[in-house]
């Protein structure tokens, strides 16, 4: 593997027969004289291939292992490190396994693509923290930490088997969304819920909500701007007063729990009430919980999200 990645040139594949391998990372790229990968795409060809990567020293407690520009696929992934990033890569239909925490970085080498990282159809037994561009589609995982802006995360299933407090967000999440996915357990802001400079995810639509671990509150704070087309099952949401989202203009917009031009909101498991013309939406606007005077004006009436468009 390693003579592989010493000869290999930007553009190549690396196919991987059935065994064990080990692969150093580069030097983090905080330090001045980091070595990066070239753009290469390391290709299990057999279903029984694991690629452990190595730190490339351990002068730290942190011991950290990174990779760039590189394309992960049908691997099962591990790290002797504490944490393993990837900075404009892709990982594709691989197992990454605990306890490292995957982190998806933007690059910021002036040389290099400023395209952010990846993950596709994975299973991630750790955490995934999303700092910047990145996307992440039909994943699951124990964990998701988002920060940075304009990250997707998509279809993907977080906190199954991770612990109660499933997302947590940084002080800069602009333009990031989290769409179609299920979600075991509450966000909760890293930053705390009082920082007047927090920027909120944009949308938070599609998800389903499930209580786990004793959850009563999916969230006590602002997530997102906009929140609606949500099924929030076996606990609630509550908003303190005030709640807006700070566009980091200047300005402030309330948050929204619903669509004017579709007349959709959230399902709520909390409120039950009826639909007595059928259409799918309850009649009545929903209170939302909390110090605010937040108002779901079209609260769903089932939580099968399929049957609203």
């Amino acid at each position: 593997m390693a003579k592989a990645m010493q000869v290999a040139q930007k553009g190549d594949l690396i196919a991987i027969r059935s065994g064990s391998y080990e692969l150093q990372s580069e030097i983090p790229w905080e330090e001045e004289r980091g070595r990066i990968l070239p753009r290469v795409t390391l290709v299990g060809v057999d279903s029984d291939v694991t690629l452990t990567v190595t730190p490339f020293n351990h002068l730290s407690n942190h011991i950290h292992t990174a990779l760039s520009n590189t394309t992960l696929r049908n691997l099962t992934v591990k790290t002797t490190g504490d944490e393993l990033t990837l900075k404009s890569s892709s990982v594709i239909n691989c197992t990454l396994t605990a306890p490292a925490t995957v982190g998806l970085l933007r690059n910021s080498h002036a040389e290099q693509s400023v395209e952010g990282t990846k993950i596709q159809n994975c299973r991630v037994d750790g955490s995934v923290s999303v700092d910047g561009d990145g996307i992440v589609t039909d994943t699951t995982m124990a964990q998701l930490r988002m920060s940075g802006y304009k990250n997707t995360v998509k279809r993907c299933t977080i906190g199954k088997q991770g612990p109660p407090e499933v997302v947590v967000f940084t002080d800069t999440v602009a333009g990031s969304r989290i769409l179609d996915s299920t979600i075991y357990g509450k966000i909760i802001e890293q930053s705390g819920p009082n920082r007047s400079d927090v920027y909120h995810l944009d949308e938070i639509k599609r998800c389903q909500f499930r209580a786990s671990g004793g959850v009563n509150w999916f969230f006590k704070s602002v997530p997102a701007k906009k929140i609606w087309l949500n099924a929030f099952i076996g606990a609630d949401i509550s908003l303190p007063k005030g709640s807006v989202w700070d566009a980091g203009s200047g300005t402030s917009d309330p948050i929204r729990l619903y669509s004017k031009k579709h007349k959709l909101g959230n399902y709520y498991s909390a409120f039950k009430k009826n639909d007595e013309n059928g259409d799918g939406v309850i009649d009545l606007p929903r209170p939302i919980p909390g110090k605010g005077d937040v108002v779901d004006q079209y609260p769903l009436a089932n939580s099968d999200l399929s049957q609203y468009r």
